[in-house]
C-alpha cells in the first residue's frame, strides 16, 4: 500500500513543482472573473423576469453557479485524461519498482492525482467567490458539491480512457476527438447546467439523463434546497450506475492501451526512491 502512496505522492509533487503553484493562482483568479461575469448576467436576466417564468426553486445566480462549477470539473477531466495519455505514450510511462513493471491502469490513475485535485479545487474557488457575491450557498454545501464533482469526474475519466483507446487505433483518432468535443457540448446544453431539463424539447429530455452530470446537479442543488427527496434518491441511483459503467469502460480502455506494442519501457526520473529502477530509454 505504501508503494502506491509513494508513487502517487511523486506524481503530485512533480506536477506541483512544474507550474502547479501558478496554475492554482490562475484558477483562483479565473474563478473570480467568471463569478463576477455570471453575477452580472443573472442580474440582467432577473430584471427581465426570466427566473420567474422558468419556475426555479432557487435564485438563478445560485442555480447557474452550481451548474457552471460542476460542468467545468467534468469537462476538465474528460479533456485532461486523453491529453495525459498522449503525453505518457509519446514520452513513455512505464516504470519498474523493486524489479516489477507497474501496470498501466494503476500508473495512469496515480498520474491523475494532480488533475483530480485541481478540478475539485477549481470548483471550490468558483463557488467560494460566488458565495461572496451573494449566492445562497453555505461552506458545507460547497464541500458537498466538490465531493459530488469528484465522484462524477471518475466517470469522465473512464470515458476519457475509452476515447484514448479508440484514438490509439490510429485511423479512428478523429472519431475520439469528435466524441470528446460533442460530449462536452452535450453536457453544457442538455444536462441542466443553465436551465432545467424540463425546458428542453420533449424529444431531447430523455437524453439528458444519460449523463452523470445531470444526476450530480440534482444532488448538488438538492443540498441547496432545489430538489425533492424522490428526485434525490433517483439521482443517487443514476449517478452511481452511470459512473460505474463509465469507470468499467475506462478500465477496458486502459487494458487496450496496455497491450504491446503500445507499452514501452523508458526512463523518466520520477520515482524518488533509490529502490525505483527505471529502465534505459529505447
Amino acid at each position: 500500500m505504501m508503494t502506491w502512496i509513494q508513487i502517487g505522492w511523486a506524481f503530485l509533487r512533480r506536477d506541483f513543482e512544474d507550474g502547479g503553484r501558478r496554475m492554482l493562482l490562475r484558477d483562483l483568479f479565473r474563478g473570480l472573473l467568471l463569478a463576477v461575469f455570471w453575477w452580472g448576467v443573472t442580474h440582467w436576466l432577473q430584471r427581465g423576469g426570466w427566473t420567474a417564468r422558468a419556475g426555479l426553486q432557487m435564485d438563478y445566480f445560485t442555480y447557474g453557479l452550481i451548474g457552471m462549477a460542476m460542468v467545468q470539473g467534468f469537462s476538465q477531466m474528460l479533456a485532461e485524461i486523453p491529453r495525459r495519455v498522449r503525453q505518457q505514450r509519446a514520452g513513455g510511462a512505464f516504470y519498474f519498482w523493486r524489479g516489477a513493471l507497474l501496470p498501466f491502469p494503476a500508473l495512469l490513475a496515480l498520474s491523475q492525482v494532480w488533475t483530480f485535485l485541481t478540478l475539485i479545487l477549481r470548483v471550490g474557488f468558483f463557488l467560494g467567490w460566488g458565495a461572496l457575491l451573494g449566492a445562497l450557498i453555505t461552506p458545507r454545501q460547497i464541500l458537498w458539491i466538490m465531493a459530488l464533482t469528484g465522484v462524477g469526474a471518475l466517470g469522465m475519466g473512464g470515458l476519457g480512457l475509452a476515447l484514448s483507446a479508440l484514438e490509439s487505433a490510429g485511423r479512428w483518432g478523429w472519431i475520439a476527438d469528435l466524441i470528446q468535443v460533442g460530449f462536452s457540448r452535450y453536457m453544457l446544453i442538455t444536462n441542466g447546467v443553465l436551465f432545467p431539463v424540463r425546458l428542453l424539447p420533449v424529444w431531447l429530455q430523455p437524453w439528458a439523463w444519460f449523463s452523470p452530470l445531470t444526476q450530480a446537479l440534482i444532488l448538488a442543488r438538492g443540498a441547496a434546497g432545489g430538489a425533492s427527496p424522490v428526485e434525490m434518491a433517483m439521482a443517487w441511483g443514476g449517478l452511481l450506475v452511470l459512473t460505474g459503467a463509465l469507470v468499467l469502460l475506462g478500465w477496458m480502455g486502459a487494458a487496450i492501451l496496455n497491450r504491446p506494442p503500445a507499452r514501452r519501457r523508458v526512463q523518466e526520473g520520477l520515482l524518488p526512491s533509490a529502490e525505483a529502477a527505471p529502465v534505459s530509454r529505447s
